[in-house]
């Protein structure tokens, strides 16, 4: 209430705040705000406090069933776009295959060259935890 006695808060801006938000509010008085919050509460909701359960429909399956169907339907367009573009490049550029197979071969090398390294790391991790220090010399 405002006849209480005065105020300890001495920042202005929560009280510009509140005189904002009575002109924008009608029926809202300045010092009845005490956070955004609950000015957000007080527009929506009435001033009744109120907060969605977990597992309402903002945050259940039927969101996460049409996120999904919306990366699916994404996922297929880029895949055609991906099919047309490899085969317009494949007709009106000669020797674009060979360029692919090169590189596709280069890329399974590094891959499997990556596999390896990563069994190495964990063969040595292992020999780590069990003995306290590397045995093999890998």
């Amino acid at each position: 209430m405002p006849n209480e006695g005065p105020s300890i808060n001495l920042d202005p801006r929560p009280r510009l705040l509140g005189i904002q938000l009575a002109k924008a509010i009608p029926g809202l008085r300045p010092w009845e705000v005490l956070s955004i919050e609950q000015a957000m509460d007080q527009i929506t909701y009435g001033g009744e406090w109120y907060r969605e359960p977990l597992g309402s429909y903002t945050t259940g399956p039927p969101y996460i069933r049409r996120w999904n169907r919306d990366m699916k339907n994404l996922f297929k367009t880029f895949l055609r776009l991906s099919y047309r573009v490899f085969s317009s490049l494949e007709e009106t550029i000669p020797g674009f295959r060979a360029i692919v197979e090169k590189v596709n071969e280069r890329t399974d090398r590094k891959i499997a060259q990556r596999v390896q390294r990563r069994a190495a790391e964990k063969r040595a991790e292992e020999e780590i935890n069990l003995y306290g220090r590397r045995i093999s010399d890998d």
